[in-house]
């Protein structure tokens, strides 16, 4: 009696462990997602296929994932995660220069002549801050046109639901 019972008890979690695996997969999992500069994209798995929601504003398109469009697909992801970080470089390059400037302004109130040795320190600094902040903007620039380039060129390959 007590082997039947531990035989049964043993059966059932089989059958419950193999009945987990085909329910996870079998699910649709999500993968990663991320929004920056009115661009979008997430990837989900469902079985052994990668399908993508990629979008810029309103619209929305989902593609499937093959040979012919994976590597736009992964360009397109990598440009819209280097949007977001470009652009809080961008505003963080911006204040920084804001920073600097009302320093100069509020020492100059203060102290009315600034010698040459600070006056040739803060020009410097607003020099590379300033050369700092046109860089980044021009990254962000074209990470913009990368993206646009590559949410257009998705659309135009094969693939589409």
């Amino acid at each position: 009696m007590k082997r039947e019972r531990v035989i049964f008890v043993l059966i059932v979690c089989i059958l419950l462990l193999t009945n987990v695996q085909s329910i996870l997969a079998s699910s649709t999992v999500i993968l990663r997602e991320e929004k920056a500069g009115g661009y979008q994209y997430q990837i989900t798995q469902e079985q052994k296929e990668y399908k993508w929601k990629i979008g810029h504003k309103e619209n929305v398109f989902f593609i499937v994932e093959s040979k012919e469009n994976d590597d736009y697909l992964d360009r397109f992801r990598r440009t819209v995660n280097d949007l977001s970080l470009q652009k809080l470089e961008f505003i963080l390059s911006i204040s920084y220069l804001v920073l600097i400037i009302v320093s100069i302004i509020l020492g100059k109130r203060k102290y009315k002549l600034i010698p040459s040795g600070p006056k040739l320190f803060f020009i410097c600094l607003i020099s590379i801050t300033l050369l700092y902040s046109v860089n980044t903007f021009y990254d962000l620039y074209n990470s913009y046109n990368d993206a646009n380039y590559y949410f257009h060129s998705l659309l135009n390959i094969k693939g589409e639901l």
